[in-house]
This record gives C-alpha cells, sequence and structure tokens, in this order.
C-alpha cells in the first residue's frame, strides 16, 4: 500500500493501479467528508485499461492520517499533498480528474503547480470554486452551528477508546436511496471518534474559495460535466468557472444530480473519453 509523508508529516495514502500500454496517468481526486478514494471507484473501472491511475485518500479520510492540527486546515493543503504523491511516483505528466470538493482542490493544485507538473487536460465534474457559500445562508449557518457544540462537545466527554476503522469499498452503494445507505456504510465502518475528527476538518471546508486569479492560471484543456438537476453546485457556478477558465467547455447531464459519476458513470466516461482524444 503506498503512502507519502506530505509537508506536515500527515501520511497520505493512494490507490495506484497500472496497465500494459499506458495512454498517460490520471490523478483522480475525490470529494466527499466522509469517504475515501473508492467513491470514484466506477470512474477508475471506465480508464484502468488504458491508463495508469493514481488515487488519494484525501488527509483524514480512508487510510490517510489526521493532519496534527484539525482545525486549521488550508485548501493548499490538500494541493500540496496531491503534489507529494506525484513526485513521490516522479510523475511529470498527468490528466488531473477532480469530483465534487475535489474539483476545487483540483482547481487549486493546478492553478499552484501547473508550471511544475504538465497538466495534460483536467476534467471538474459536479464542480465548485467556492464552499464559502453556505455561510452565506442564515438556515446552514445555524445548523452548522448545533453541529459544531454537538461534536466539539461529544469530543470533550467520549469516554469509549477508538476502534479500528474498516477500509470500505462506497463505489458500488446502490443508486436507490442512496444517502441513506451510504450513510448506515459509514455509520458501520468508522468509529464515533473517527466521525468527530473527520467533522472537525469538514467544519473547516465552508471556508475555501480559488479566486478568479488562481482560475486565470489555468491554462490547460478543461471539460467541466455537469448534472443540470444538481442543487448543491448550482449551474452559475459552472458559468463562472467558464468565464474565468479561459480553454474550457462544459458537457451535461440532463437527467441526473449531483452523484454522476457514481449514477451516470458511463456518460461521464464517455465524454472524458472524448475529451481525452482531442
Amino acid at each position: 500500500m503506498p503512502y507519502v509523508t506530505s509537508f506536515d508529516q500527515t501520511n497520505i495514502y493512494y490507490h495506484k493501479s497500472t496497465c500494459i500500454k499506458p495512454k498517460g496517468t490520471i490523478l483522480f481526486i475525490h470529494g466527499g467528508f466522509f469517504g475515501n478514494n473508492t467513491l470514484l471507484g466506477k470512474l477508475h473501472r471506465e480508464f484502468k485499461q488504458n491508463y495508469n491511475i493514481i488515487a488519494p485518500d484525501n488527509r483524514g479520510r480512508g487510510r490517510s492520517s489526521y493532519p496534527e492540527n484539525l482545525k486549521n486546515q488550508t485548501l493548499e493543503d490538500y494541493a500540496k499533498d496531491a503534489y507529494k504523491v506525484l513526485k513521490q511516483e516522479k510523475l511529470k505528466k498527468v490528466y488531473v480528474v477532480g469530483v465534487s470538493f475535489g474539483t476545487i482542490i483540483a482547481e487549486k493544485f493546478v492553478a499552484m503547480f501547473g508550471k511544475e507538473i504538465t497538466i495534460k487536460k483536467l476534467v471538474l465534474v459536479s464542480s465548485t470554486y467556492t464552499t464559502t457559500f453556505s455561510k452565506k445562508n442564515p438556515v446552514l449557518r445555524l445548523i452548522v452551528g448545533i453541529i459544531k457544540v454537538i461534536v466539539y462537545g461529544l469530543g470533550a466527554i467520549w469516554p469509549f477508546p477508538d476502534r479500528s476503522n474498516k477500509y470500505a469499498n462506497y463505489a458500488d452503494v446502490p443508486e436507490l436511496f442512496f444517502y441513506p445507505r451510504y450513510g448506515l456504510a459509514l455509520v458501520m465502518n468508522n468509529s464515533i471518534k473517527t466521525f468527530l475528527k473527520r467533522y472537525k476538518i469538514a467544519f473547516r471546508l465552508t471556508d475555501y474559495e480559488v479566486t478568479e486569479k488562481e482560475l486565470e492560471k489555468i491554462s490547460c484543456p478543461t471539460l467541466l460535466v455537469y448534472g443540470k438537476k444538481d442543487k448543491l453546485f448550482p449551474y452559475k457556478f459552472q458559468e463562472h468557472i467558464l468565464k474565468h477558465i479561459k480553454n474550457s467547455k462544459i458537457n451535461f447531464i440532463e437527467d441526473y444530480s449531483h452523484n454522476i459519476h457514481m449514477h451516470r458513470t458511463e456518460k461521464v466516461a464517455q465524454f472524458m473519453k472524448s475529451f481525452f482524444k482531442e
């Protein structure tokens, strides 16, 4: 199992697969508050016959360790983790694919390291450039505030020792009643202390934004793949990205919402494969 020690001594696990005659290497960056790189497992299957794959677990997720300071994580930290993985693998040319929250990491990564790593193509699936919108919603702000009180209160008094977490594969959670089933899988495979730690990291997720200047630094060909029924990241976010990444375009999936990478995988992969051939 490959690991790399990142800049702040956080250990980053990454899945790695190789094929006989690769057309290139794809860096997959997953999203989600609690999942791991298997959230993109269906996409991995679509490409593993023709591409080498590098798919890290984001810090504090999956097999990656927790950073020492849970409260002060930055978006740059996630980008630096991806860079360390590529440096360890001695990769200088990659395709980059970010999904959901992974898109904002991918944008930051390309803006920061695009001169050191050749980014052949960038794909942003169900994308955003900001997570600060939740702070502008009074209802969401109240909910987050309540959850914070619960998390930090439980963290102070929780008497039971931590237990080992199972490294679960979330790729094949069925589409029907997806969120309850995904939630059940998380509960079954993670300890209470794991949830508390991951929530502390997740609270920082509402503070991240890739600036217009950073988006404008992205010069590689870029494809957005977007479900038209996505209510988490509205279409105006896509318009903003398209406006500021000059060499960009968008493909739509008409009949689905946010989790198109899991439940419309073949269509997403079809768009990506065509884009990679251009």
